[in-house]
């Protein structure tokens, strides 16, 4: 049997796909739990929040045997909160959609996109959303846009972005 990744580092907030190779006829058990989408499977997802040492068993349903496996996922603190300057609707799918992003993000508060009038043209509180360049239905022109950012970190401080955004074609 295998872990993988090895052992490894992760910046806060982020999640790593654990994999333990998936036999039939046994149980796994992971442990602690603080952090794992599952403690029962062989391959979960981790997001713990500080340094952790998981340990993997692995038994075999007639409880003939038992093998524990560890791994060290060592959580970096970073922060930062960015937006592109610029993005394509409509084009190459890492750029049609313009998101907020950063490290250690906990909470997205507001991003708030206004056109050269003033008019709000997005509004979001959800880090998985973002604009896709259109406002009432319809596509907006080609032209800068002035957007506010605010999020919380993992650590609690709050912080605020401001500046602009080009929509190209």
């Amino acid at each position: 049997l295998s872990v993988q990744p090895e052992d490894t580092t992760v910046i806060i907030g982020e999640a790593v796909m654990i994999r333990a190779d998936s036999l039939s006829d046994v149980t796994y058990s992971w442990s602690p739990p603080d952090g794992l989408s599952c403690t029962v499977c062989s391959s979960p997802w981790a997001r713990p929040m500080r340094t952790t040492d998981y340990v993997l068993t692995v038994e075999d349903t007639n409880a003939c045997f038992s093998k524990t496996y560890s791994l060290h996922i060592e959580v970096t603190e970073a922060y930062s909160l960015d937006v592109p300057t610029a993005f394509i609707p409509g084009g190459i799918p890492e750029n049609a959609v313009i998101y907020v992003k950063g490290w250690g993000i906990k909470k997205l508060l507001e991003f708030r996109i206004y056109n050269r009038w003033g008019n709000e043209v997005f509004f979001s509180d959800d880090l998985n959303r973002g604009w896709d360049g259109s406002w009432k239905g319809k596509m907006q022109p080609i032209d800068t846009y002035v957007y506010k950012a605010t999020v919380e970190f993992y650590n609690g401080v709050t912080q605020t972005k401001q500046g602009t955004i080009n929509l190209l074609r």
